[in-house]
């Protein structure tokens, strides 16, 4: 865990070219639109508001992949990835949101370990939307790199901590989770 704490998240700015991000932005819009929900019954029903749709490409995965994998490496973390769950694509418009919540179960299988967001849109063509993490402990958000919201960032953290989507308050915000 002490490499959680000495870096709790690990980012790539810009990875992703902005044609190659409109196109995965045109690959999820194609598919079907679904009002976001979360996986345990626990939670309050008011969680989470937005759209997605799951992409299943192969390319888009293997993409992923390989970020989550340098950056499990790099940040020190190490963690074994033996399974791979499928990917959201996210659409936030006005007042959407995902409140604090953490991305693994362990009465789930399989037990996620590692969580990736992908800033598909620009920064510019949407206000709040923002990704918070909290630290370890979950009592105080990390202080985050502005760079994160860029178009093409790919931001990898464990899936234990506990992270939020601030609402969109202007335009819409798409991006890919996993």
């Amino acid at each position: 865990m002490r490499s959680v704490i000495k870096c709790p998240y690990y980012y790539f700015d810009s990875v992703i070219p902005d044609q190659m991000c409109d196109l995965i932005v045109e690959l999820g819009q194609s598919k079907q639109q679904n009002i976001a929900g979360i996986n345990t019954e626990n939670e309050k029903d008011d969680m989470r508001q937005g759209h997605v749709a799951w992409i299943h490409e192969e390319w888009v995965q293997e993409l992923i992949e390989i970020y989550a994998k340098k950056a499990s490496e790099d940040a020190k973390w190490h963690f074994n990835i033996d399974s791979k769950e499928h990917i959201q694509f996210a659409t936030y418009k006005n007042n959407d949101y995902y409140d604090y919540h953490r991305d693994c179960d362990q009465n789930l299988e399989p037990y996620r370990k590692i969580s990736v967001s992908v800033q598909l849109s620009d920064p510019n063509d949407y206000e709040g939307g923002d990704l918070k993490i909290k630290h370890l402990w979950g009592k105080m958000d990390l202080p985050m790199d502005l760079r994160i919201k860029n178009k093409g960032t790919i931001i990898v953290f464990p899936s234990v901590l506990l992270h939020t989507v601030t609402p969109v308050t202007k335009g819409i915000r798409h991006s890919l989770v996993q």
